[in-house]
């Protein structure tokens, strides 16, 4: 891999994402556009959102010098920018204005659908037609829900940002380690875009991405997955299982209120994370602690299922997810303990 030449375009990226993102608060908070605290959010004061705009546009600038300069093949992935130009723009008009869910949910659909588009001619080639067709099928919804999931997720500082963080440098380490080049660069110029926008959106953050960068943050991860998948760079249950922290909690939650009879799509504060705020921890400390299990359970977990076999690797995914699962229930019983106590008391 050009060592030199990646360092170098990081560098560069890093900073213009830091000095961009500065730029943007300035304007939006001259123009007012604030993301205010309620009943459902997990801020105290008026923020700037609307911020991830700045990570897709410089990625996308990014990726194409790089496709023009270095990697002419990266020149191919021009439908992907697209998709997540289109993903974030949509955001951006619903962090502004808001947006029925119809139409946000049908351009999220469609967005899946050009993607799985663009990968058809090389996936599952050998494959009969009817279980290419199911799998896309599946495949379709699946990045729907993630992109979803991550949107969900994004409810307090840096939380997102860290996850993004984490997931685009395991995917850029592997990519260099199989020598597939434009992976890398796709994924390690993301990961430069994120460490120039992450110290404004740590606690006390000074910006939120909105959905203007979640959307597409939640997109590029799957869609980043699924080409590591394709270019043997990652097995499925390993793509999985590095994206499973946010999957996991999110699926968790809204099975918990489809149980209890509550509207899954509407906003509300159940996750895992909202009850930790709740409870008196700090966004901070909430974000590093996510970060830390991503680091020491998760990419470990995902670099080892990697070296399996796809049926070995499906049976840790499993236990994983069955103790993640047991764990966040738990400690969701212990914050509804502790909060019942404090009442009481």
């Amino acid at each position: 891999m050009p060592l030199k030449q990646a360092v170098f375009m990081g560098v560069l990226l890093a900073l213009a994402s830091g000095w961009l993102t500065g730029r943007w608060i300035t304007w939006a908070r001259r123009a007012q556009w604030l993301d205010a605290p309620g009943k459902r959010r997990s801020h105290e004061i008026p923020t700037v959102t609307a911020g991830g705009w700045v990570l897709v546009l410089l990625w996308v600038l990014g990726s194409l010098a790089v496709g023009l300069w270095l990697e002419s093949s990266l020149l191919h992935n021009w439908p992907l920018w697209l998709i997540v130009v289109v993903l974030s723009f949509v955001g951006w008009l619903d962090d502004q204005q808001g947006l029925p869910i119809l139409p946000r949910l049908a351009v999220q659909l469609c967005s899946a659908a050009a993607l799985l588009f663009w990968l058809w001619p090389e996936f599952l080639p050998q494959q009969p037609l009817f279980w290419r067709i199911t799998v896309a099928g599946v495949l379709l919804l699946a990045v729907v829900w993630y992109i979803n999931a991550f949107n969900f997720m994004d409810g307090i500082d840096g939380l997102a940002g860290q996850q993004a963080l984490v997931t685009f440098a395991c995917m850029a380490w592997l990519a260099a380690n199989h020598g597939q080049t434009a992976l890398f660069w796709s994924a390690g110029l993301l990961v430069a875009v994120v460490i120039g926008f992450l110290p404004r959106n740590w606690s006390p953050a000074s910006l939120f991405m909105g959905d203007a960068g979640s959307l597409p943050l939640g997109m590029l991860s799957v869609a980043l997955g699924m080409l590591a998948w394709q270019q043997g760079v990652m097995r499925w249950p390993a793509v999985v299982l590095l994206l499973s922290l946010f999957n996991l909690d999110a699926f968790f939650t809204l099975v918990k209120r489809w149980f209890s009879n509550r509207q899954c799509y509407t906003p509300h504060r159940e996750h895992l994370y909202q009850w930790l705020v709740r409870s008196g921890f700090s966004h901070g400390k909430i974000s590093l602690g996510y970060a830390l299990v991503n680091l020491l359970l998760v990419v470990p977990l995902t670099l080892w299922v990697n070296q399996l076999e796809e049926h070995d690797g499906v049976m840790v995914l499993l236990l994983f997810s069955l103790a993640l699962a047991g764990l966040w229930w738990w400690l969701r019983r212990q914050l509804l303990k502790n909060k019942r106590h404090h009442v009481r008391s």
